[in-house]
């Protein structure tokens, strides 16, 4: 075995690398079948091990290239599909676990960056939707809270400044509260100050009237009393009594001196 003589030989010729020869007494030696191989002097062809195909030859086997596939017996390797993976050697390609990736023939999966994901196919990226966000390696897009929002690219949402909200998770932005009302840090809406106080400048919160000045529920500044009248709480100013009088912007009504008395308005004395 393993080798052939033709009629009048007088030795027997080893098979060369690719043929074989089975049974004593052979005449010739065969060609190795697709997928298998023999060396030189060989009695029977072998198939490769996972990962590797027979040479040009068939002399020997060779290992297939990073990304690419063969099962025994297998006489050209695969390259692996999109979403799957093949270190040198391997029989089989693997799928890319959840939050990763991989282009055709690839040797390992990668994470996608932040504010990115996998696509249905895991073969590259895709991103996010403005008011999403995905850390990097995330299976899926995440939706940003109210309160909050979201541009394009990014790992996490940013929440709304003072004076501004956002109502509706998703959000891709943040809208300025309207006069007479407020928001701190992350609001999903803005709100009225209570009576006698108003939103401060930047509209973040309240600040009281000053003394003398009234302010309804929803008021975006606060005003003084009229003449002839005082602030008897924040929010309502209350006319002076007979006898007294207050000018503008007063606290309370006050008397006038001795042979005087309150002008027909009751701001001062006559």
């Amino acid at each position: 075995p393993g080798s052939a003589s033709h009629a009048g030989s007088s030795s027997c010729t080893l098979c060369k690398e690719g043929r074989y020869a089975a049974d004593v007494g052979s005449s010739e030696c065969s060609e190795c079948p697709h997928g298998t191989f023999a060396g030189a002097g060989f009695s029977r062809c072998s198939t490769c091990s996972e990962g590797s195909i027979p040479n040009v030859n068939q002399s020997s086997c060779e290992l297939c290239e990073a990304g690419e596939v063969a099962l025994p017996g297998s006489y050209s390797c695969v390259t692996c599909d999109d979403g799957t993976y093949a270190p040198s050697g391997s029989g089989t390609c693997s799928q890319c676990e959840e939050g990763r990736y991989a282009g055709k023939g690839s040797t390992n999966c990668s994470q996608c960056e932040d504010g990115r994901i996998p696509d249905a196919n895991r073969a590259g990226c895709v991103t996010c939707d403005p008011g999403e966000y995905a850390l990097s390696g995330s299976e899926s897009c995440s939706t940003c809270q109210p309160g909050s929002y979201s541009l394009r690219v990014t790992s996490s949402c940013t929440l709304c400044t003072e004076g501004w909200y956002s109502a509706d998770a998703g959000s891709s932005e943040c809208s300025e509260c309207p006069r007479g009302t407020f928001a701190g840090a992350g609001s999903s809406q803005c709100s009225m100050c209570s009576e006698g106080s108003v939103p401060n400048a930047n509209q973040s919160s309240c600040e009281p009237c000053e003394a003398g000045e009234v302010a309804l529920p929803g008021s975006s500044e606060c005003s003084p009393c009229s003449a002839g009248k005082y602030a008897s709480s924040r929010g309502e100013c209350s006319q002076c009594e007979a006898g007294k009088y207050a000018e503008k912007g007063s606290t309370r009504c006050s008397q006038c001196e001795d042979g005087r008395i309150p002008d027909a308005n009751r701001a001062g004395c006559v």
